[in-house]
């Protein structure tokens, strides 16, 4: 999506380690180091981690007949490189540029997440809506659930989705928000609700998202643990 991404994967990332999984998360850009795209448990990657997934990056680049990379595809290989050493439990990986267009799509996610849909990469992608959503919509994969953020996306977002038979959940209909006193309160059609949970200080919307995926990441939620990770 183009707003939302960053936020939903911290606190997808909150989620998993507070529920005892080990987490790597890859995002773009970063802010004032490199080292920000890639995190380990919650820590980023050392220069050492980084280099030593460079270096291999580029003797397979060398292997044979010369490949053209850019700097985003030798970017994200090498963090591929460096998640695949570390083995988490959960990878949560930012997809960009419009979604089918961009490196990370390389891999095949157990679960894809929209957030919102607007104009942006209109050199790559045009400014038709409609088509925005269909390019944002390749990041799904056949029979593999789709979470969709937002109740006003475009529809080539949801038919896209059908076309692949990915079951849909979607914000306001699977799941959402409900806000309480001090609090809120997350339900979902499918498993528990959860109450009682804090502010993140990020939209609720992606928080909800959150759930959400990790729980069709197969997770089980656990009330304390979310409120924990959300409080954090």
């Amino acid at each position: 999506g183009t707003n939302g991404k960053g936020s939903t994967v911290a606190m997808l990332d909150a989620l998993a380690r507070h529920h005892g999984l080990s987490a790597a998360t890859y995002t773009s850009p970063h802010l004032l180091r490199y080292n920000e795209r890639l995190c380990l448990d919650g820590h980023e990657a050392d220069d050492a981690t980084l280099i030593a997934g460079f270096e291999a990056v580029e003797a397979a680049r060398l292997d044979g007949e010369p490949i053209s990379l850019t700097y985003f595809e030798v970017g994200t290989l090498g963090a591929l490189h460096a998640i695949r050493a570390f083995s988490p439990e959960v990878a949560i990986l930012e997809v960009g540029l419009g979604g089918r267009l961009d490196a990370v799509n390389v891999l095949d996610a157990e679960v894809a997440v929209v957030t919102t849909i607007a104009r942006d990469h209109a050199a790559f992608l045009g400014d038709d809506l409609e088509g925005i959503g269909r390019e944002k919509a390749g990041i799904m994969r056949a029979g593999r659930p789709a979470v969709l953020c937002s109740s006003d996306l475009p529809a080539s977002v949801r038919s896209t989705a059908e076309a692949l038979s990915a079951p849909v959940h979607a914000l306001g209909t699977a799941y959402g928000v409900e806000r309480e006193a001090a609090s809120w309160r997350w339900w979902c059609d499918i498993g528990q609700a959860l109450r009682g949970l804090p502010d993140p200080g990020l939209p609720l919307d992606n928080a909800a998202t959150a759930l959400m995926a990790l729980q069709l990441a197969g997770v089980e939620l656990d009330e304390t643990a979310s409120r924990q990770a959300l409080g954090s």
